[in-house]
């Protein structure tokens, strides 16, 4: 299990993302938004691609 620091814009805080819990993500022109069963953040699309690589996935 992986957590990653990821910047929430919106908030302007960081929150530690587990990629195994994401329930959806959906690209925005602001970034990407990002929904698990307890969190909903507005991310960078580097920082939501960088995380993706990391964790294998081949295809986000």
């Amino acid at each position: 299990m992986n957590f990653y620091k990821i910047l929430d814009i919106e908030a302007g805080e960081y929150v530690y993302l587990n990629p195994e819990r994401i329930d959806f993500y959906m690209r925005t022109a602001d970034g990407v938004f990002v929904g698990t069963s307890s969190v909903r953040i507005l991310t960078l699309e580097a920082d939501f691609e960088n995380m993706m690589f990391l964790e294998g996935a081949k295809e986000w």
